[in-house]
């Protein structure tokens, strides 16, 4: 019927690599300053990573119209860009993670159960 002129490897790629990746990569980084009570603003460096996502999604389409090695390399190269991305998130993002939340010091979770909720849990033995 509709000739997109794309495979679906490329398109299934696309949705991977490129959509999936970003989808991935702002709610790790949402979720990262909002659970450490930082501000909801990215740096540089997580823009550079979105960037290069995309690009690792995108690059593949030219090179696969050109030929196997071509394709080969190009996959390589996006593999790379992939990482690239990542590991500026894991950089930028490790001093957020691996301290105390902001304003916070150390949190402490207490739970306060009776008798009753531990008995039909089966954590209390009444005899």
């Amino acid at each position: 019927m509709f000739e997109l002129g794309i495979g679906v490897a490329l398109a299934s790629h696309w949705l991977t690599a490129g959509a999936l990746g970003t989808v991935i990569l702002g709610m790790i980084a949402r979720v990262s300053l909002g659970h450490s009570g930082q501000s909801m603003e990215i740096g540089k460096p997580i823009v550079l990573a979105f960037v290069l996502i995309v690009l690792a999604a995108l690059i593949t389409q030219p090179a696969a119209d050109a030929g196997s090695r071509h394709s080969t390399l190009a996959y390589h190269a996006s593999g790379l860009l992939w990482v690239l991305a990542f590991g500026l998130f894991t950089l930028n993002y490790w001093p957020i993670l691996t301290r105390p939340r902001v304003g916070m010091g150390c949190l402490v979770l207490t739970f306060s159960l009776t008798e009753r909720q531990l008995a039909y849990a089966g954590f209390l033995v009444t005899d």
